[in-house]
C-alpha cells in the first residue's frame, strides 16, 4: 500500500467501523454484546462444528454459554436493519439497480421436537436437481452489485411459514422494496427464476411505477395474445384472449417483434425473439413481454432455450436512456445467479443451517445474524489485501471473493475494533433448581401447507 493510497483507505476503514457502530446502536437490543461478539467469532474463526466453538475465537469475551444465550434470548430490530440496508444501496451505472429474489431451505429433518416444520425443496447434485426434505423455507432478496459476480448483499429475508405461501411472501418483499425506493431516481430490476414465473407473482406487481421484473418460464407453457379488435355489430363483451401461444409449438408463434443475434464471451452465439402483450388465460389484466433466448448456437448440440417473461415498469425515466430491448432483459436476468454462491457461501462458510437451535425464532435471529456478518465482508472487499493459501492462485482486488475477504478479514480487526462491552461477571449459575422435575419436549410432526 503507498502513500498515496492511505487516505483513501482510512475512509473506507472509517465507513467499515461506522456500518459496524451503527449495527450495534440500533439493530440489537436485547444480548446484544454477546450477539455482535459473535457475528465477529464468526468472522474470524468461519466455519465450525457447532455454535459453541466459535467462543474460542480470541474476539468472544464470554463464556460459551454465551453463544446460546445471544440466540435464545436476544432480541433484534428487523425493521430497522432492513431499511437500514436498504439505504446503503448505491446508484447504478445509468441510474438502474439489480435485485435477485429466491429461496432457501434449513433442512431439520431429525428434530422431530421442533416446532413449525414444513414441506420443502432441497437443492442437491443429483440428476433430477433436488428432493423434498421437511425444515424451513427462507425467502432472500439481495442487491446484486455487479453482473456475474457472487456478490449478493442480502436487503430483506423472511421465513415462509406454514400459512403462507413462497409467492405470497416474494409479493410482499417487492412490494416493500417499491415503497420503500418509490422516490429513488432511476428503475429498479428483480429478477427471479421459474417459481415465480406465474400470474399470482406478476400480477400483484403489475402497476409499479419504477420496478421491473423478469422472471424465468417453464418451457411448456401456453399464454395468449392481444384479442382482436371489436367487429361492427359484434354482440357480447370485449374478447379478452388473442392466438393461442404454445412454448412447446413453434407453429403458434407469430412473428417476432424483436430478434437480435449476437456474440457473447460467456454464452457464445446468442439468439433472442421477442413478443410483446402476452398474457396467462386465467390473468388477462396482466400482459407481459416474452423472450426466447437461444445460446452456443455455434456448438453441435447448443443447450434446450430459455423463456424469460419481462414486466415492464410503467414509468422508464428518461434519465436513463436505456432502451429496454430484448438484449436488456436477457442482460437483466443474469444478475439472478449471484444470490446461488451467496447461498452456498452462508451455508459452508458461515454456517447458517449448521445449528440446531431448538425454536424457530431462533433460528430467525440467527439467520439475522449471518446477514449482518456478510455485509462487512463487502465493506471490507476494498480495503483487504488477498492472502491466498499456497495452493490458491492469487485474485486481484476487484476480483476478490467473499471466500477470499472472510479468509483475510480477521488481519483487520485490530484497525477495526468492536463496539462490544466488556463483560461483567455475575458469579456462578445456580443451576437447574432443586426438586423441579425434568421433562422430554414434546414432539412436533412436519405439517403440509393448508
Amino acid at each position: 500500500m503507498g502513500v498515496k493510497d492511505q487516505p483513501c483507505t482510512q475512509v473506507k476503514i472509517t465507513r467499515l467501523t461506522t456500518f459496524r457502530q451503527k449495527l450495534y446502536d440500533c439493530a440489537l437490543k436485547c444480548q446484544k454484546d454477546a450477539q455482535w461478539e459473535l457475528c465477529d467469532a464468526l468472522l474470524t474463526l468461519g466455519s465450525q462444528p457447532n455454535p459453541a466453538y466459535l467462543s474460542q475465537a480470541p474476539c468472544f469475551h464470554r463464556g460459551w454459554s454465551s453463544v446460546y444465550g445471544a440466540i435464545e434470548d436476544g432480541t433484534q430490530d428487523t425493521d430497522w436493519l432492513f431499511l437500514y440496508l436498504l439505504g446503503l444501496v448505491e446508484p447504478g451505472a445509468g441510474g438502474i439497480q439489480y435485485f435477485a429474489l429466491d429461496t432457501s431451505a434449513w433442512v431439520r429433518k431429525s428434530a422431530v421436537t421442533v416446532a413449525e416444520r414444513g414441506y420443502v425443496h432441497q437443492a442437491t447434485n443429483a440428476v433430477k436437481g433436488g428432493e423434498v426434505s421437511v425444515g424451513y423455507t427462507y425467502s432472500f432478496l439481495t442487491w446484486v452489485t455487479a453482473p456475474r459476480s457472487s456478490w449478493a448483499l442480502p436487503v430483506h429475508e423472511q421465513r415462509v411459514k406454514l400459512t403462507e405461501s413462497t409467492v405470497d411472501v416474494a409479493v410482499q418483499q417487492v412490494t416493500w422494496l417499491s415503497d420503500q425506493r418509490r422516490t429513488c431516481a432511476g428503475i429498479d430490476i428483480v429478477a427471479a427464476d421459474g417459481t415465480y414465473g406465474t400470474s399470482h407473482f406478476l400480477g400483484p406487481l403489475r402497476d409499479q411505477a419504477r420496478l421491473g421484473i423478469v422472471v424465468r418460464l417453464a418451457k411448456h407453457r401456453v399464454l395468449r395474445g392481444v384479442p382482436p379488435p371489436r367487429q361492427p355489430q359484434q354482440r357480447g363483451r370485449n374478447r379478452r384472449h388473442g392466438a393461442r401461444f404454445a412454448f412447446k409449438d413453434p407453429s403458434t408463434w407469430p412473428a417476432p417483434e424483436e430478434q437480435v443475434r449476437f456474440e457473447d464471451a460467456q454464452w457464445g452465439t446468442v439468439e433472442l425473439r421477442r413478443w410483446n402483450h402476452l398474457h396467462e388465460e386465467r390473468d388477462w389484466q396482466t400482459p407481459f413481454d416474452v423472450v426466447h433466448a437461444r445460446v452456443h448456437l455455434e456448438r453441435a448440440k447448443p443447450p434446450d432455450p430459455v423463456w424469460l417473461g419481462w414486466l415492464p415498469p410503467h414509468a422508464i425515466l428518461a434519465v436513463t436512456q436505456t432502451p429496454l430491448e430484448a438484449r436488456f432483459i436477457w442482460y437483466a436476468f443474469q444478475h439472478r445467479w449471484a444470490i446461488e454462491p451467496q447461498f452456498r457461501f452462508r451455508k459452508q462458510a458461515l454456517m447458517w443451517t449448521r445449528p440446531r437451535w431448538l425454536d424457530p425464532a431462533a433460528c430467525d435471529r440467527w439467520t439475522v445474524l449471518v446477514d449482518v456478518a456478510f455485509w462487512p465482508l463487502c465493506l471490507a472487499r476494498p480495503v483487504v489485501a488477498d492472502q491466498p493459501l499456497p495452493w490458491q492462485p492469487p485474485q486481484a482486488r476487484a476480483q476478490l471473493t467473499p471466500a477470499r475477504v472472510l479468509q483475510s478479514f480477521s488481519r483487520y480487526f485490530p484497525t477495526v475494533g468492536t463496539p462490544a462491552q466488556a463483560p461483567q461477571p455475575r458469579g456462578k449459575s445456580p443451576g437447574w433448581p432443586t426438586g423441579r422435575p425434568r421433562r422430554h419436549r414434546p414432539r412436533c410432526l412436519a405439517l403440509k401447507k393448508g
